[in-house]
């Protein structure tokens, strides 16, 4: 019998397999140790694998598993209130399924109480009856009297707090997903212990919540924030104060800022966060009154702008100007409101402060000198995906930018992303220009490409003799991808693509 590796070294090699559920399901059958491991990394998110699997046996299994788990009283609970709990397994559970769980929020609680009810998992209510309020809770009560890692909690209507062993359970969080719309005792109670939250959103983020403002002080290292008010016209009248003070007592630590739709504490704090990693921004209102122009964050590596376009674009450059030559990150959805000089100095700015840049956005328009561009592709030898957006009330010819990209563009670049906002500019490029510039492509011996397009930004279009030339330098391996895409500004996923051409 050949000796069996150490449980450590199983576990991490598991760890490999996170999101591979059919893997992970398969080891649990090879001995009780894969077992075990293989258990707790299944349970760990359970919620994340009803995109892998069939849902309509998926959340019934899920039930039946953490029923066997409650404790007699709730399904005598349940029972009286006359659900049928014929469903659970009478067996004792063989692990402490519940136990292991990290991740919670009310949309998977709110499945299985429909699982419960016999509606079916797909049924949503927003308004519960008796019977629903019920099993919520025994559901919650089980979590928190079982669990003792929960890690990421999106808080509940449901008066989670008065269940027993809530606070051990609470007092491991890392990340909370909350609203101001939360009882501000709720937040003072969990401030008493819950004090190594890491991550924190709140959505909506539309009153000054005086717990919520206590419960950020009292964290020992916050390190991201996302702000999402709702509400322009309260926002515009009444800042959040005391949230935006609290959030400067955790300066030191906060390393990524994520503001939507509105800033919702005062513009000049901004300068408080030195430490700042990434700072996203996608708001909709005017907001840089009260910032300051020497606004330095020396340690900033991603600088993400999705939308604002009424703060002055020399704000940003004087940003990216003070960061120390750190930022490997800087994403414009695009930058319509900028005039040709801020686009001269921002591009500028790239070229003398921003060596280590990986990502980058440059808008073009026709009086921006194809030299200022060359200049930047020669000082940025990083580069690794380069967004260019025409800006022009002109049809931009990208001939020229072809030409520079074929004997300029570093060797470590490998996306490329052609963009354009309506009605300020577009691209136009001949089959010609293209064969030529992928041909010196392959010459040069660069790695494979991937282009990208936004939607209706090439004039006059593709047509038969383009899609020829992009079957042929997909075939000889040149071209890795060429896809029109709906956006490329979304955070969180992958390049948005609508399928290849050709």
């Amino acid at each position: 019998m050949s000796p069996q590796l150490p449980a450590d070294c199983l576990k991490e090699i598991f760890e490999l397999l996170n999101d591979d559920i059919r893997s992970l399901h398969s080891s649990i059958n090879v001995s009780k140790l894969w077992c075990k491991i293989g258990i707790q990394i299944l349970w760990r998110h359970p919620w994340k694998f009803t995109g892998t699997l069939n849902s309509k046996f998926f959340w019934p299994a899920i039930v039946k598993t953490l029923l066997s788990c409650m404790k007699d009283e709730s399904l005598m609970i349940l029972k009286q209130m006359g659900i049928d709990i014929s469903i659970s397994n009478n067996k004792s559970p063989m692990f402490n399924y519940a136990g292991y769980c990290k991740y919670l929020s009310p949309w998977e609680i709110n499945r299985m109480v429909m699982v419960i009810q016999g509606r079916g998992w797909w049924f949503e209510s927003n308004d519960m009856s008796p019977v629903e309020i019920v099993i919520e809770q025994e559901l919650y009560k089980l979590f928190m009297s079982r669990c003792s890692t929960l890690k990421h909690l999106i808080i509940p209507k449901a008066r989670i707090l008065t269940y027993p062993g809530a606070t051990m359970c609470l007092s491991q969080l890392s990340a909370l997903e909350c609203s101001t719309s939360i009882p501000s005792t709720f937040f003072k109670e969990m401030a008493q212990y819950c004090h190594n939250l890491q991550r924190l959103i709140v959505e909506p983020c539309d009153e000054d919540v005086e717990g919520l403002a206590v419960l950020i002080t009292k964290q020992t290292g916050l390190r991201e924030v996302e702000l999402v008010p709702t509400k322009p016209k309260q926002i515009k009248t009444m800042e959040c104060h005391q949230i935006g003070k609290a959030l400067v007592t955790q300066a030191t630590s906060l390393k990524s800022l994520y503001i939507q739709n509105y800033l919702c504490f005062a513009p000049e704090l901004l300068a408080s966060f030195v430490n700042l990693v990434t700072l996203r921004v996608n708001i909709c209102v005017r907001f840089h009154e009260g910032l300051s122009s020497s606004m330095s964050f020396p340690q900033l590596e991603t600088l993400e702008i999705f939308e604002d376009k009424s703060t002055p674009f020399d704000y940003y450059t004087k940003v990216i100007e003070s960061t120390g030559g750190n930022l490997e990150k800087i994403y414009f959805n695009n930058v319509s409101h900028a005039d040709d000089q801020e686009l001269r100095n921002y591009i500028h700015a790239i070229t003398f402060c921003c060596q280590n840049i990986r990502l980058v956005t440059i808008v073009l328009s026709n009086k921006i000198e194809i030299d200022e561009l060359e200049q930047l592709l020669e000082s940025c030898q990083k580069i690794e995906v380069l967004k260019l957006q025409a800006r022009s009330l002109k049809i931009i010819d990208g001939e020229r930018i072809l030409q520079l990209l074929a004997v300029k563009a570093p060797r470590s670049l490998t996306t490329l992303n052609f963009d354009s906002e309506r009605p300020y500019g577009c691209w136009l490029f001949s089959y010609k220009a293209l064969d030529e510039f992928l041909n010196t492509w392959k010459v040069r011996n660069m790695k494979p490409l991937s282009i990208y397009f936004e939607i209706a930004c090439y004039e006059p279009g593709f047509n038969a003799k383009h899609y020829k030339i992009i079957k042929k330098y997909l075939n000889e391996g040149v071209l890795k991808e060429f896809y029109e895409i709906n956006n490329l500004c979304d955070p969180y996923k992958k390049w948005q693509c609508l399928g290849p051409w050709g």
